[in-house]
């Protein structure tokens, strides 16, 4: 019989292989959408994922089940720090600060089981989130383009990790102008 840990590295792994790719977009109000395209945990049902990831401040706008493949979820949210209301993000904790004419937004996305799994080869998850101003900077040497940033992780550092930060600080649009992030796509400024 297999040891706890190592039954929780294979389930790890089986639902990061092909890994997770996140595209998120907050408002200046707060509100917010996520896309995420994830592994599908073998004998998932629609009504299982619906359950798993909404909640009364999370909302299912799209789900594209594919059991044991890769699925497509669409969620948004009226206040991104309520995103881990939902039971599939109880693990992600959104805040944002406000400083004088910036915004400070930190995703601490916790794993309470880190593993090892020795093969730094592994491509890992990749979080894109667009913020309704100008990128000032970003950890963990994220590509910033205007007012998007994306992160991308090895497979190995991320599963290592008892939490992930991702920080990035950007302009507050002033009052009356456009605070809704462009698209994926259009020009930004």
């Amino acid at each position: 019989m297999l040891h706890p840990r190592a039954r929780l590295a294979i389930v790890l792994l089986t639902l990061f292989a092909g890994c997770v790719t996140v595209n998120a977009v907050l408002k200046a109000d707060g509100s917010g959408t996520i896309e995420m395209v994830y592994r599908t945990p073998p004998n998932a049902t629609e009504a299982m994922e619906k359950r798993r990831f909404s909640s009364n401040q999370v909302k299912i706008e799209s789900l594209t089940l594919k059991p044991n493949a890769m699925s497509t979820l669409k969620v948004s949210v009226d206040d991104a720090s309520k995103l881990s209301t939902a039971p599939g993000f109880r693990d992600v904790e959104v805040t944002r600060l406000r400083d004088g004419d910036a915004e400070k937004l930190t995703v601490r996305l916790s794993n309470a089981n880190p593993i090892d799994i020795k093969d730094d080869t592994k491509p890992g998850p990749t979080f894109t989130i667009t913020v309704p101003g100008k990128v000032i900077d970003a950890n963990h040497e994220a590509k910033v383009s205007g007012e998007r940033i994306t992160w991308t992780f090895g497979l190995r550092e991320y599963l290592k990790a008892r939490s992930t930060e991702l920080v990035a600080r950007y302009t507050v649009p002033p009052a009356g102008a456009e605070s809704t992030p462009k698209p994926k796509g259009e020009p930004h400024e």
